[in-house]
């Protein structure tokens, strides 16, 4: 599995701490006001704190919404899986990342820590991988909602790949169908 992981620039330890963004309504005002006065600043900012970027992106923002031809983020590349578990597990290990009530109450809910997500997403990416899934390809889950369904999510998109999330939900027949 060494060879999947990627490294995190010592940087980002020391770069994010855990107290609040913003302290004060005072705060919050002047962050607004620079979105307002300098967006392509602002937002170029924001993404670099807030995402990881295995590729930088050159363009903030073209476009208008006006005319509904907005782009952002052009030339940059990311991966969602990475960013929505990997940066928060190096952290926050154990903070939740996701609480799972079932159906049935009597077989109670789960409470599953970054840590405890990332495993079996990087596993069953190598799965993915050795299947032969790669980057554009597209999966089918099957799936009733369960946290393993997440897992199946972010493990395609740890690969690059599409998922198409079939929940398993009603008669076994219907998947047929499609």
């Amino acid at each position: 599995m060494a060879a999947e992981t990627i490294q995190v620039h010592p940087s980002w330890r020391t770069k994010h701490p855990t107290q609040p963004h913003l302290n004060t309504l005072e705060d919050y005002h002047a962050l607004y006001q620079e979105s307002i006065t300098s967006p392509e600043t602002f937002w170029s900012e924001q993404a670099h704190e807030l995402l990881t970027f295995t590729r930088d992106l050159y363009t903030t923002h073209l476009g208008s919404f006006a005319s509904g031809d907005s782009a952002w983020f052009l030339g940059g590349q990311l991966n969602a899986s990475f960013n929505c578990v990997d940066r928060r597990t190096i952290r926050h290990s154990e903070r939740t990342a996701l609480i799972y009530e079932p159906d049935d109450p009597a077989d109670g809910s789960r409470i599953i820590t970054y840590s405890e997500l990332l495993k079996p997403v990087c596993r069953l990416a190598w799965c993915l991988r050795a299947q032969g899934v790669r980057k554009g390809d597209i999966v089918t889950i099957y799936m009733p909602m369960i946290p393993e369904t997440v897992c199946a999510v972010l493990a395609c998109a740890r690969r690059g790949a599409v998922h198409a999330n079939q929940l398993a939900v009603g008669e076994p027949t219907s998947f047929a169908q499609l």
